[in-house]
């Protein structure tokens, strides 16, 4: 048997013309992703620190909606937060999808403490309040360039691994 030529468009050729989808994100992109990738580490510390300092103990019948939902944001968006950005990097075809609803959660759940913080100290526009309102004005940017990328990141192709 003869061995086929190897022709011009053989396959290596192939896998050096395919786009990666991280070439897709700009710079101030990569930026966001790493941190919010790394601040969720942040977060479990400083909540920690928190807990361990401040004894504070929490009775079953006195679970309320907030305090529900600062443990939502206190545990599991932060480990969300930091899996949707690892696979962004990991370049996953549904990562743009995943982060754009890990990080509408994360403002709603911001939005939901900050309301009821604002209406249980009532001390009027408080430091809180305005933490809240800089990291919502945070998020906005990185929540618009997903929405711009998510597009061209799923119509890429996805690269074989050989």
């Amino acid at each position: 048997m003869q061995k086929e030529q190897p022709s011009i468009f053989d396959r290596d050729f192939i896998q050096e013309t395919l786009i990666r989808r991280r070439q897709l994100m700009p710079l101030a992109l990569k930026i966001y992703v790493w941190f919010f990738m790394l601040l969720p580490f942040l977060s479990w510390a400083s909540r920690s620190y928190f807990y361990f300092n401040h004894k504070i103990s929490f009775n079953i019948s006195s679970i309320k909606g907030l305090v529900l939902v600062t443990a939502f944001g206190s545990l599991l968006l932060p480990a969300l937060r930091f899996l949707s950005n690892l696979f962004i990097l990991l370049e996953k075809k549904w990562a743009i999808l995943f982060a754009l609803i890990v990080t509408t959660l994360d403002m709603l759940s911001w939005c939901y403490s900050s309301v009821n913080l604002f209406y249980l100290l009532k001390t009027g526009f408080n430091s809180v309040v305005i933490f809240s309102l800089c990291w919502l004005v945070l998020e906005i940017p990185y929540l618009i360039m997903l929405l711009k990328i998510k597009r061209d990141w799923e119509k890429t192709p996805e690269k074989e691994l050989m």
